[in-house]
């Protein structure tokens, strides 16, 4: 089989540099950005850890390097990477009413070719249990009568109700998408994801979200991402802390050289056809856990 590139990205890794930024609380206990390892700087498991009136968590499930395709037309190596969020308040009180998740690829070195995003799941727009409600709707109309009796005048209206019900959905929201970014040219290099809270029930964002990413290469050269996460939470976290500049985390570095055992995957994959791996059943959202069974009788 020949792995030969086919398609003609020209380099780009550091003729932009990401303007995205993440905040968090002054305060938090991570006070610090995460670093990469000095002896294994390569694909770190911990992402993004900061915890404080909320936790928010990044960190990887999963990373494949193959192929896109064992066709020789379509043999670029490829690679399939898995993150999980985690979006916890630390109090009943606190809630996280939006995020927002931003994953930027480069290449590592000046002067390589970047990765191009070719598939991520969720993509698009989703709802999270939706709750349903009946809302009552009343409508009125009126009509007026006139008359004269006699010299005198006479009049009034008329009205008529109707009452109508109907089942409306409120639900917390996902909206994935792939983009360009730091840029006006070239294929995509980034991908995005947008959580929103239900705007009747209140109760905060999913509290954890898993999403694969595929990027197609041109070469075995090592690349990086940035990953920021910005939150907007509820009126009293906010007032209780200052948000400021997040210090930024390191980039993370991957190396498609390095193999992990395939006992240590999520699934078993087709390392030369990653292009036709399905990408759901890599998705997971989580609302709420509920831990069953807890009431005991003695």
């Amino acid at each position: 089989m020949s792995h030969n590139s086919a398609t003609g990205q020209h380099p780009q890794s550091e003729e932009f540099t990401p303007r995205i930024i993440s905040t968090y609380l002054e305060g938090d206990e991570t006070d610090f950005h995460t670093q990469n390892d000095p002896d294994q700087p390569f694909e770190r498991e911990n992402i993004i850890e900061r915890r404080h009136k909320v936790d928010v968590r990044c960190q990887h499930k999963d990373i494949v390097h193959g192929f896109y395709s064992d066709d020789d037309d379509f043999a670029d190596p490829c690679s399939l990477l898995v993150f999980e969020f985690e979006f916890s308040p630390n109090a009943t009180t606190r809630r996280i009413k939006s995020a927002t998740v931003t994953i930027t690829f480069s290449a590592k070195e000046k002067g390589n070719p970047d990765p191009v995003v070719k598939a991520i799941f969720p993509r698009g727009t989703f709802c999270v249990e939706p709750t349903p409600q009946t809302e009552t709707l009343t409508r009125s109309a009126g009509m007026n009568l006139g008359g004269g009796i006699m010299g005198a005048q006479v009049s009034g209206e008329l009205k008529a109700e109707t009452t109508v019900q109907r089942e409306t959905y409120s639900a917390a929201k996902i909206k994935g998408s792939i983009n360009l970014q730091g840029r006006s040219w070239g294929d995509k290099n980034s991908v995005s994801w947008m959580l929103w809270e239900d705007p009747v029930a209140k109760a905060g964002v999913v509290t954890r979200m898993q999403a694969p990413v595929l990027l197609k290469r041109q070469d075995m050269s090592h690349f990086k991402a940035v990953i920021t996460i910005e939150i907007k939470a509820d009126t009293l976290t906010q007032l209780g802390s200052v948000f400021k500049t997040n210090p930024k985390d390191d980039p993370v570095y991957y190396n498609p050289d390095r193999k992990v055992p395939m006992k240590d995957h999520l699934l078993e994959y087709d390392i030369d056809n990653l292009g036709r791996q399905d990408l759901q059943p890599l998705s997971d959202v989580t609302l709420i856990t509920v831990l069953k069974g807890a009431v005991k009788e003695m």
